[in-house]
């Protein structure tokens, strides 16, 4: 049977020919190895008698250990094989499978497929069986009695031939039952055809190697992705600066985008690796563009690393920010003490920004800012100037230093080139995150000046003032005073700060956090905040307060809602109003039972409402910016999935309901965690962005609609709230007299004010809550009063006048004293806070513990 012609179109053809599988293959594979068609029925025959390809890897690993082992020690106790086996045993090239019944044959596996089968005996001849033998002997000794006793009959005659043509009763003749049976004699063609080998259901192809072709189409859709990246982060920065996008938002999403560009570059690291890297292939890229465009790469290369003539396609393939990083990765070392540049290639113009009409000024406004940022960027990533928030900048450059044979990136020169463009595009008025960043950090200072000295105003006072003085400042002044560098060399404090939008968007979105995460908690213990609410809402019910307002408080009602401060909705009787403060701090409501015998108070906390963290992605991305130098960077996948949950979250209470105008029922739904199952009935949700460009927009979106609530000042609305409670006791202290103190004995128990006043409002008087008596107003009387009084104040809006406000550097020279950060070293954590009070107290201890030892020696003389 004549071959089928190969097919001309397809990739593979396959043809069945003798009972083997071919497969054919398109150029170059078809000239470079005839051989290459057998291949299949190879890794088929082999498979069908038995090939594994893990036994033989691992037995190829234990013969390699054995030589090895020689030499080297066991560990252990000797038994295990150890994790070189393992390793062994997962570099097995295992038969990948492309598609459903198709597999992969890898190069390497040919050779020990062709010995299996060599050795594999297909044809098995077993020895000779005699107890068979004695089977069929007598068999045969049958049928020959059997042809013995028949034999005198047949030659008498006694059966004629024309009795066989007599029909029986039955109209059928006698005859043998083999009678209907026809034989057929089978063609010689038919003999002599071959035994047809049915088709496996599992087909096999060579392993391709990558070549430098699929290598380099990788590199420039990486790059098409980066690029669509960059012009979405060049939106936000337009919309920061024309003031409709916060700093921070813009910064954190500016900040993930330099993280999915390292994920997206980690996808085809693998393929990329293989032929040097993605550096030396971006390298290979602009050369061939520039040969394409007539331009000569290396025309004066020896003063600007390149030829400037070639500067727009140098810009647009990143080279000119790579030559930038090499050239400092070649003349810098990985040491603690900071780096300076001295101005070698010209300085960077703040007035003259993106506005250079040449090559030569454009390149060299490039070259300044970036080698004037990168000893910065080492810095920040050593121990000595090591902070408490890192940006992605600087993460890979101290990655850089860290691991010296590590291979340059693609994404790092794509986001010193992203944050070029940033620091250009503001040109003169590139300082203007630096002054908010500023301003901010003043406000918080300026808030919690007045406050009590506790762990969470001194841990964020720590956090707001670190940067009052700039590290890489004093650490060249010291140089300076050594004469390590010449005042010439010294820019100006806080040139890296004005210079960096990004990172003062990123140490902003750490002061509103950290503030909100510490003031939650001070917020939330005392209860203050949540029976104060009740009392506002019960005077507002009561038109006891006209038309004044709390802004303030209204506005952390509007964050929290109602579940926050009511069980099952805002009261509406006096009634209500007591029975909901009793279920807030924990009285049970089966006290309210009819039928219940005991008078004694039931205690049920699990009714207490809690107040919840805000902003979920915000403090999701605030963790994030924490110093860790150990981790891979977030997937598109991951921000989504974080996008997702933190719109679940967002319409979720303290305890994980869901709000009553979402569910749309008064019923509420229990979720144990934001990943169980959601009622389909129970919201529907907008899908999300598939694109990394609609993924960036969609997350400085929703951090941008957070900002808002983590920017609130939970502590000083905590000390207003308790202000108004102490002015509340008092007053009824006048009123009732030294009475009063056995209600509420302590400070601490100050919202207890709120439920005597609910109490005799609705006529409760007794432990009992199901007895009622007349009410009385007097005590209601007395807080409309204080209420109104603190109204009237402008108590109520503090909070929100504090924010719009500008604050002077010497609105807080009052504040707690920062020890200086010249006498400092700058390793390990964040600059102590000492007042001069403290530091009294710390005197006074020391002297008292002088004196205690002075008179136990004396003793012990005695």
């Amino acid at each position: 049977m004549p071959h089928s012609q190969p097919s001309q179109s397809g990739d593979i053809a396959k043809h069945a020919d003798d009972g083997f599988v071919f497969i054919e293959f398109n150029d170059p594979f078809q000239s470079c190895s005839p051989a290459l068609p057998a291949l299949p029925w190879l890794a088929t025959t082999a498979k069908a008698n038995g090939f594994d390809e893990q036994n033989v890897a691992a037995k190829k690993a234990e013969t390699g250990e054995n030589l090895k082992q020689k030499k080297k020690k066991k560990k252990g106790n000797g038994k295990g094989k150890g994790p070189g086996h393992a390793k062994a045993l997962k570099q097995v090239g295992k038969l990948a499978q492309s598609s459903e019944g198709k597999y992969i044959i890898k190069v390497k596996d040919f050779e020990d497929m062709a010995k299996f089968v060599a050795d594999t005996n297909t044809i098995e001849v077993g020895g000779r069986d005699y107890r068979s033998d004695a089977t069929h002997a007598y068999f045969v000794n049958v049928l020959e009695r059997v042809r013995d006793t028949l034999k005198p009959i047949m030659e008498a005659g006694l059966f004629k031939s024309e009795d066989a043509s007599k029909k029986d009763k039955t109209g059928k003749p006698l005859t043998s039952t083999f009678d209907c049976l026809n034989v057929y004699t089978p063609s010689e063609a038919f003999l002599n055809a071959p035994d047809i080998t049915p088709e496996p259901s599992v087909q096999y192809t060579v392993e391709q190697e990558p070549t430098l072709e699929d290598a380099k189409f990788a590199l420039l859709t990486l790059l098409s992705d980066l690029e669509n990246i960059k012009d979405e982060i060049s939106e936000l920065w337009k919309q920061y600066a024309a003031g409709k996008m916060d700093l921070a938002a813009v910064a954190v999403a500016t900040n993930t985008a330099f993280e999915i560009a390292q994920s997206l570059e980690n996808e085809v690291k693998d393929l990329l690796d293989k032929f040097d890297g993605s550096a030396v292939l971006l390298d290979s890229l602009s050369q061939s563009a520039c040969e394409t465009n007539g331009v000569d790469m290396t025309t004066g290369q020896k003063s600007n690393l390149f030829n400037v003539e070639a500067y727009q396609l140098a810009k647009t393939m990143h080279i000119n920010t790579m030559s930038c990083l090499k050239s400092y990765i070649k003349d810098s070392k990985a040491a603690d003490t900071i780096n300076t540049y001295k101005g070698k290639f010209g300085r960077y113009d703040e007035k003259l920004g993106a506005t250079g009409k040449t090559n030569s000024e454009k390149w060299t406004q490039d070259r300044a800012a970036i080698m004037t940022l990168l000893p910065d960027l080492q810095f920040f990533g050593t121990k000595a100037g090591q902070g408490n928030v890192e940006d992605e900048l600087i993460r890979g450059v101290s990655e850089l230093f860290g691991d010296p044979n590590k291979r340059l990136s693609v994404w790092l020169p794509w986001a010193l080139s992203v944050w070029s463009d940033i620091l250009q595009g503001f040109g003169f008025n590139c300082g203007q995150a630096y002054g908010e960043l500023k301003q901010e950090s003043l406000k918080i200072q300026k808030a919690l000046l007045n406050l009590s000295a506790t762990p969470e105003r001194k841990e964020v006072l720590q956090v707001v003032t670190r940067w009052n003085r700039d590290p890489t400042y004093i650490a060249r002044m010291t140089m300076l005073e050594n004469g390590s560098i010449k005042s010439d060399d010294l820019l100006p404090e806080f040139t890296f700060l004005r210079r960096h939008p990004t990172f003062c968007g990123l140490l902003l979105h750490h002061y509103r956090s950290h503030l909100h995460w510490r003031g939650v908690e001070v917020a939330a213990h005392s209860g203050g905040l949540m029976c104060t609410t009740q009392l506002y809402h019960a005077l507002r019910n009561e038109n006891r307060l006209s038309d004044k307002r709390w802004e303030d408080l209204e506005t952390l009602w509007k964050f929290q809602g109602d579940p926050c401060f009511f069980v099952g909705g805002p009261p509406k009787d006096r009634e209500g109003y007591y029975r909901n403060f009793s279920l807030c701090v924990g009285v049970s409501a089966t006290n309210w039972a009819p039928n219940r015998r005991d008078t004694r108070p039931v205690v049920y906390k699990k009714n207490a409402p809690n107040m919840k963290r805000d902003g979920w992605v915000s403090l999701h991305a605030f963790k994030r910016h924490l110093i860790d130098n150990k981790r891979e960077p977030w997937t598109l996948a991951y921000v989504a999935e974080l996008l997702a949950d933190g719109r679940i979250k967002a319409m979720q209470d303290g305890k994980g309901r869901w709000y009553a105008h979402i569910k749309g029922n008064e019923k509420e739904v229990d979720f144990t965690s934001f990943y169980d199952e959601i009622p389909a009935n129970a919201i529907q949700l907008e899908p999300l962005p598939s694109t990394p460009r609609g993924i960036i927009n969609y997350l400085a979106q929703h951090i941008d609609q957070e900002v808002p609530r983590i920017a609130f000042n939970y502590s000083n609305m905590h000390y207003i709230a308790w202000d108004l409670l102490t002015r509340l006791r008092n007053a009824l202290l006048k009123v009732i007299g030294p009475e009063f103190l056995n209600a509420v004995p302590n400070e601490d128990q100050l919202p207890l004010v709120v439920g005597y006043i609910f109490s005799t409002a609705a006529g409760h008087g007794n432990s009992d809550v199901r007895k009622r008596d007349v009410g009385n107003d007097t005590f209601i009387d007395v807080a409309t009063k204080v209420v109104n009084d603190f109204l009237d104040s402008d108590m109520g809006s503090q909070i929100t006048r504090a924010s719009q406000q500008d604050v002077d550097p010497e609105d807080v020279q009052d504040l707690d004293v920062l020890e200086s950060l010249s006498n400092l070293t700058l390793d390990g954590p964040a600059p102590r806070f000492i007042s001069n009070k403290k530091k009294k107290k710390k005197k006074k201890k020391k002297k008292k513990k002088k004196k205690k030892k002075k008179k136990k020696k004396k003793k012990k003389k005695k």
